[in-house]
């Protein structure tokens, strides 16, 4: 089982959000993905995997830059695939109209806080390659993550959303407010100037669905990680 965007497939660029049929604990994982055609849909596998560890922050991984540590990395290396894990935090793949130029960002409230924007930064640093005319050419899926009704957070995390995105928090859910992360990603990305009509948006959660999803919500330290992938069009 795994999920792809249609807009994604739209501009050509072999991509997919894997369910529990991948636990992606390591780069081993994703290369052992990705060597199976039939799974990513690509002629012929990458040469690399390009995969960081995460530490929930605003690092920009570039194929002239890169990184040890990192939640967002770009390419238009069409033998690398760009990846990244999660386990309820918001994974984002994004491509240019022709697919040559993508990038994987790996987004929890950490990263969306206003105050880190992984996802603006990520955008600019593609704006930054010099072959994307404007923003506007861009696309963008937001993959499977934590939906509000599941993802009860205290009011030090809900305060530095308040402001800037108020429709995201619902204070009627439980003793404690609930962020919506999905709407602040979208949010984020609209900002960043991605037209409403290219974002596309994975409807499911990863806490209710035991059976597709890993989730530390609701397994705890030591669960499964879901990958997202995207490698540039050849």
């Amino acid at each position: 089982m795994v999920w792809r965007s249609s807009l994604l497939e739209d501009c050509g660029t072999p991509h997919l959000f894997t369910t529990r049929d991948l636990n992606a604990r390591s780069a081993d994982d994703l290369v052992d993905l990705v060597a199976t055609a039939r799974w990513f849909g690509a002629n012929d596998p990458p040469a690399r995997i390009v995969l960081s560890k995460q530490v929930h922050g605003c690092a920009v991984d570039t194929p002239g830059s890169r990184l040890a540590e990192a939640d967002a990395h770009v390419t238009d290396e069409p033998w690398e695939v760009v990846a990244v894990r999660t386990a309820d935090c918001v994974p984002v793949l994004l491509s240019t109209a022709d697919g040559k130029l993508v990038a994987a960002l790996h987004a929890g409230w950490r990263g969306l806080d206003p105050a880190v924007g992984v996802l603006g930064r990520a955008v600019a640093a593609m704006l930054s390659r010099g072959s994307v005319s404007g923003v506007g050419e861009l696309s963008a899926a937001v993959g499977p993550c934590i939906s509000v009704p599941n993802y009860e957070v205290g009011e030090e995390v809900a305060s530095r959303f308040r402001d800037r995105y108020p429709d995201a928090l619902r204070d009627d859910l439980g003793d404690k407010p609930h962020l919506d992360t999905r709407a602040v990603a979208v949010a984020q990305l609209r900002e960043a100037g991605v037209a409403a009509e290219r974002i596309d948006v994975f409807p499911g959660c990863t806490y209710e669905d035991a059976e597709a999803f890993f989730s530390f919500r609701r397994e705890g330290k030591g669960v499964g990680h879901l990958a997202a992938l995207i490698t540039p069009r050849q």
